[in-house]
């Protein structure tokens, strides 16, 4: 079986894509992470001192903890919630509180979405990697 260079080519781009990916993958996730842990932020609050960090809120702590896409899912509704309230059930906005906070949470939301969507083009690549590999039946 000889391949022609523009398959050869077509091959090493594919792959380099795939491994490009992986290590944005890995960085975006590392961004992530560390955005999330080192956000903190102390504000006072009528005379109360108030400190906001990642570690009072379960959700936050899930983003790296659980499966990506339903961490970031799951830390968006809570961002949301912290950023706009909820008047229906009495939630106040806390992030005009908090902004340095609640600002590097968003962050950090964002770089984990962008994981996902890296994760998500390398779950196609394989896909259409392991579709083109003709079928090989030892027996």
């Amino acid at each position: 079986m000889s391949t022609s260079a523009s398959e050869m080519s077509r091959k090493k781009g594919f792959y380099f894509a795939e491994l490009a990916l992986r290590v944005l993958v890995i960085a975006f996730s590392v961004a992530g992470a560390v955005t999330m842990l080192t956000s903190n932020e102390t504000v006072s609050l009528f005379g109360i001192t108030v400190n906001a960090t990642y570690t009072y809120s379960s959700s936050f702590r899930h983003v790296s903890l659980v499966v990506l896409v339903s961490g970031c899912s799951a830390a968006t509704a809570i961002g949301f919630v912290g950023r706009f309230g909820q008047s229906e059930t009495g939630w106040i906005p806390i992030c005009d509180q908090v902004e340095r906070f609640c600002d590097k949470v968003m962050v950090s939301i964002i770089i984990s979405f962008v994981a996902a969507i890296c994760l998500f083009l390398l779950t196609l690549m394989s896909a259409h990697k392991l579709k083109s590999q003709p079928f090989f039946n030892p027996i």
